[in-house]
């Protein structure tokens, strides 16, 4: 078991992994917390909990967030996303939470171990995470793979209900750019 041992014992074993190499991990050093790096080296970029959250290379993010966020000079570096493309990222020494729903960011923690303790939390699982309609959703569509996601059509921002009949698996580099033209206006 890693050093998220709630986190595993709440969502599962890692599942779908993809290691970094070697270099990767070298190359964050120093921009991302050691104890993420450390469940990165030991068990790569994985899902848990069925697809509902995935540990992710940075880099598939790259050239999205600039629509998203503006914290400055140094973009924030996405960690860990949801089945509905919930983003979690490290900036300056700070988690902070997107939810690409509605552009709202807020920021959790200065502690990555505080940060899956509260993902282990059942109020955040139900309304943040999305776990029930993600069981709902995973019966119905299957888990999203790993460049996928989950989306609401029509989107929450422009009056969708959110239900699960209203959920799709889509691509998320495209859905990302397509909420950004919704909820942002951009």
């Amino acid at each position: 078991m890693s050093q998220f041992e709630d986190f595993e014992r709440t969502h599962g074993p890692p599942e779908n992994c993809t290691k970094p190499s070697d270099k990767v991990i070298r190359d964050y050093a120093g921009m991302l917390p050691a104890e993420l790096l450390d469940q990165w080296q030991e068990f790569g970029w994985c899902s848990y909990g069925k697809g509902l959250l995935w540990f992710v290379n940075p880099q598939q993010f790259e050239g999205l967030l600039e629509e998203w966020v503006d914290l400055g000079p140094e973009q924030p570096l996405v960690f860990l996303r949801t089945a509905f493309a919930h983003l979690y990222m490290w900036h300056e020494g700070y988690v902070y939470s997107l939810d690409v729903q509605t552009a709202g960011l807020s920021q959790v923690t200065k502690s990555i171990k505080r940060m899956f303790t509260l993902l282990c939390d059942a109020e955040v699982q139900d309304k943040i995470l999305r776990a029930g309609l993600y069981e709902h959703a995973i019966l119905r569509l299957g888990p999203p793979d790993r460049d996928e996601c989950y989306a609401f059509e029509p989107a929450l921002a422009i009056g969708g209900p959110g239900t699960v009949d209203t959920i799709r698996r889509v691509k998320m580099r495209e859905h990302l750019g397509l909420l950004a033209q919704i909820v942002l206006g951009e």
